[in-house]
């Protein structure tokens, strides 16, 4: 068996050391959080670090008055424990600050010892391959103490660990600005739609443009949209390349399942509407479908109506679903809508347009600086 290799494929100029192997309790010290069942307060003063925060990147929390097992800046709080295939298993979390979040029970407190930088760790421990191994797919997984010790992994030096950790810091920090002007944008949207359409059956809209003055007119989305519900599933195959550039799609939040090079495409802008999520989505590409739960809209009379404001329309109506009908024919079709005339979709259409536009910007920024993480790290560890 050839030897692995201690040195990493890409680093810094100026180190040419070899690493050195070690097992996690020789550079760390390590506890396990303890139960804050009995503690719960929504007005805590402390954030709770569960698995539920930890694989949430913080969204979702829950707060306690009591710090039963205190977190201090620059340690790093590790799930223990997972469903099966879950995705909190392995995951980490680096403390920005102390006095603010206590540990619970199934994750573990990692503290680094003075040789060791605490981001480093942090990237090198995420979701490391070693322990997802003892994930089978079928029990849930709970990592023991005997397992954590056995963890051996690579170090450089510190100063060279220094370094790496630093790019990594800025890759993370540049991602979570992007995702936050991202879910700004998005929540701008959502306000945006609730004041610009009418809502609670008023026939004028909260906002609008100050040229635009009479009432919106009841309509029916049958009136508004031509259906097609692919009987037959459209593509042939069931091998898909990435390379390929036509999207399959299926149901459930027009997945994509695979790309085809099949020319059997539909072209024009349209809708996709899926019978099992009642979700809707709008593409302005070539597209093929392989599912018949899904709905291909398109409108029935252009010179009345825009398309991506009736999409828009679409997305933000409540629909009541009622048995397991096919919910576009049985439900959707007949709800009655307030619409106004094109002019005015138009404009509506067009600053959506341009906020989805932004949203989108921010979702190729995040995504390409996900690769590069990726690819970094593949070559800047061993």
């Amino acid at each position: 068996m050839e030897e692995k290799k201690n040195i990493p494929q890409i680093r810094f100029k100026g180190f040419t050391e070899k690493w050195e192997e070690h097992k996690l309790f020789d550079i760390a010290s390590y506890r396990n959080g303890k139960a804050h069942e009995n503690d719960i307060d929504k007005e805590g003063k402390y954030v709770v670090v569960n698995s539920k925060f930890v694989s949430t990147n913080g969204k979702i929390r829950k707060f306690s008055n009591k710090q039963n097992e205190p977190l201090l800046e620059n340690e790093i709080a590790f799930v223990l424990s997972d469903v099966p295939n879950g995705r909190a298993l392995a995951r980490t979390f680096i403390v920005d600050k102390s006095n603010k979040y206590t540990l619970n029970q199934r994750i573990a407190g990692i503290t680094p010892n003075k040789d060791i930088n605490p981001y480093y760790l942090y990237i090198l421990m995420n979701r490391n391959k070693y322990f997802l191994q003892f994930d089978d797919g079928v029990k849930q997984t709970n990592l023991s103490m005997e397992d954590m010790e056995e963890f051996k992994e690579y170090y450089p030096k510190k100063n060279e660990q220094d370094k790496i950790g630093e790019i990594f810091k800025k890759i993370d920090s540049t991602i979570t600005l992007y995702q936050n002007k991202h879910n700004k944008l998005t929540n701008f949207k959502e306000a945006l739609l609730q004041k610009m359409f009418p809502k609670n059956g008023k026939n004028i809209p909260e906002i609008r443009f100050k040229e635009f003055t009479k009432a919106w007119e009841q309509r029916t989305f049958e009136e508004i949209f031509n259906y097609e519900r692919p009987d037959k599933y459209i593509v042939k195959c069931d091998k898909y390349n990435e390379n390929n550039k036509i999207p399959v799609l299926t149901a459930n939040k027009a997945f994509i399942l695979g790309y085809t090079d099949e020319t059997n495409t539909y072209e024009s802008e349209s809708i996709i509407f899926d019978d099992f999520t009642l979700d809707s989505k709008f593409v302005d590409f070539p597209y093929m479908v392989k599912s018949s739960a899904i709905k291909i809209l398109t409108l029935k009379n252009r010179n009345t109506d825009n398309l991506r404001f009736n999409y828009e329309l679409l997305n933000s109506t409540k629909f009541e679903v009622l048995g397991h009908a096919r919910h576009y024919i049985s439900v959707v079709q007949a709800k009655e809508v307030y619409t106004t005339n094109k002019a005015e979709q138009n404009k509506i259409a067009l600053i959506l347009a341009k906020i989805d536009k932004l949203i989108k910007l921010y979702e190729n920024k995040i995504e390409k600086l996900e690769n590069i993480k990726k690819s970094l790290l593949e070559k800047m560890f061993i």
